[in-house]
């Protein structure tokens, strides 16, 4: 009787362990949609040519077509490469563009967020309005590229000046001002009443802050938060001018590794990984920005596309 459950239950086991999704086997990558109605055996064939980090780009190119010959899937392969290719040189353009935008936005947001009389709230109300406000004529036309371009910019730009743009967009956690740590309850709570009001406006705040510290015999430590906070500040618009500028250069970089496809995926995550060392806050950018020109496919696995090193989507 156990003999005869083996006989039964260890096909599925198997098929389950080396065939996971798309049917039964399990992609970190999107692939084609008529995938779906070959044969397991294809499928398998196709995630190993796909998952396989060892060989050349080039190499596994052919390995491609080899394979659709073999399941007399050359059409069907034929027209996903070339779509697969329009999209990559299509996102690549939209990149460029997004780039182009990046200081004339960078440069408004300054204006926005400089602007002392202005609340939080209004802030960010005159952020999310920067594309209407700097391009109205283009109110009416809903899927205007230009428009789009501009929102883009507008986020990848706070990304920068946020620090919450790295290889694995991760946000950064700033430390308390060692002052505040030392507050009473009652210090505390009429610190933020007056720090987290979004209805007042930042000189407003700051007034209010003032007279709090000197009513608090604090007016030492919070002139010199308020001097770090300065500095800070200035840094990271130099920063966020800095990463700019170097966006495009960066990019050329990034492309010239992207065109060897003589590289395996693991030399090519390499040479990545060695670009970040001289763009540290630059690559992590580009490949974020890519990110949002990248569309997911439905048989994605549920945890999102694969990333290399990098921080770019495997390719095949």
């Amino acid at each position: 009787m156990n003999h005869l459950y083996l006989v039964l239950i260890l096909p599925a086991v198997l098929a389950v362990q080396l065939h996971n999704h798309v049917g039964f086997i399990r992609f970190t990558q999107p692939v084609p949609d008529f995938l779906s109605t070959l044969s397991l055996k294809a499928q398998y064939d196709y995630k190993v040519i796909l998952e396989n980090e060892t060989i050349p780009l080039n190499t596994k190119s052919a390995d491609f077509k080899k394979w659709a010959n073999t399941y007399n899937v050359m059409t069907q392969y034929t027209q996903y490469e070339i779509q697969q290719n329009s999209t990559k040189v299509q996102m690549e353009k939209n990149v460029t563009q997004l780039i182009s935008q990046l200081s004339l936005v960078n440069s408004q947001i300054s204006k926005i967020l400089e602007n002392g009389s202005l609340s939080i709230k209004e802030q960010r109300e005159a952020v999310n309005e920067l594309a209407e406000q700097q391009y109205p004529k283009m109110k009416s036309q809903t899927k205007n590229p230009l428009r789009m371009y501009i929102r883009l910019s507008t986020f990848v730009v706070l990304l920068l000046a946020l620090g919450t743009v790295d290889s694995k967009h991760k946000h950064k956690k700033e430390n308390e001002p060692e002052f505040i740590k030392n507050l009473t309850n009652n210090q505390r709570s009429s610190l933020f009443a007056i720090s987290k009001n979004p209805g007042f406006s930042f000189q407003q705040k700051d007034d209010k802050l003032e007279k709090w510290a000197e009513d608090n015999k604090l007016s030492e430590p919070y002139a010199e938060f308020r001097r770090n906070l300065a500095n800070h500040k200035e840094q990271v618009s130099k920063n966020v001018s800095a990463a700019i500028d170097r966006l495009a250069e960066a990019k050329a970089e990034v492309d010239k590794v992207d065109a060897d496809f003589s590289l395996t995926k693991i030399q090519r995550d390499d040479k990545i990984e060695e670009l970040k060392q001289k763009y540290p806050q630059e690559i992590p950018t580009l490949f974020y920005m890519r990110s949002l020109f990248e569309h997911p496919k439905k048989n994605e696995t549920r945890d999102g596309p694969s990333e290399g090193r990098g921080g770019k989507r495997q390719r095949q």
